[in-house]
């Protein structure tokens, strides 16, 4: 079999990719999107896996949070890891506004 470029790779996976995409209802995809970010999360330590779960925090995810039935101790580290989280971003942002306070 002939090697295929790594362009032409590219191409045909975005081509697959878009035309797998596509031919799915929104079942289906909601399904795959929600079995492919399980498999992601498979190979994670408790800590990681804690980690994933806080750096999707808004105020929507928050809301549905009641709904995951996390054990105290589970909550506790989410919330220290999502405050790092915030302050982490609040500091970059500083950092890239020449560090200067934002408005």
């Amino acid at each position: 079999m002939n090697e295929i470029s790594r362009t032409r790779r590219e191409e045909l996976i975005e081509k697959y990719s878009e035309f797998a995409a596509e031919s799915m209802d929104l079942g289906e995809l909601m399904l795959y999107a929600q079995e492919q970010i399980a498999m992601g999360m498979i190979d994670l330590s408790d800590q990681q896996l804690l980690e994933d779960i806080s750096y999707s925090f808004d105020e929507e995810f928050d809301d549905r949070r009641k709904l995951y039935e996390f054990t105290e101790q589970e909550n506790k580290i989410i919330d220290q890891i999502a405050e790092k989280y915030v302050d982490n971003q609040i500091s970059e942002m500083i950092r890239n506004n020449g560090g200067h306070p934002l408005p």
